[in-house]
């Protein structure tokens, strides 16, 4: 049996049959790999560092140093989505601080 795309609606394609009466469609071919959105292993330890006494905050920072630098030592796409969130930071620093200091003369300091 042979396949082919068709069109559902803009936008929306279909894999059927080459029995099915609607006209195929090319794509276009897609380059790359997928956007696949990285999760860090370490965001679990989060709530429990602002919850609580003081030892299960100490105990869960403690955790989230560990398997954090755990797992940029292992694992590239963590070492990666680390990077990438250390550059963004770096770039938006200089429009914080502008920001910042635009408050400050709003209220006279």
């Amino acid at each position: 049996m042979v396949m082919k795309w068709i069109m559902v609606s803009p936008g929306r394609y279909k894999w059927v049959g080459d029995d099915d009466p609607r006209p195929s469609v090319k794509l276009k071919p897609k380059s790359g790999a997928p956007n696949i959105k990285f999760i860090p292993s370490w965001k679990k330890h989060e709530v429990p560092m602002f919850a609580g006494d003081g030892h299960t905050q100490f105990d869960a920072a403690d955790k989230f140093d560990r398997e954090r630098d755990h797992e940029i030592k292992t694992n590239p796409q963590a070492a990666r989505w680390e990077k990438s969130r250390k550059e963004w930071f770096a770039k938006q620093k200089h429009n914080w601080r502008q920001n910042e200091m635009a408050k400050l003369k709003e209220k006279g300091l």
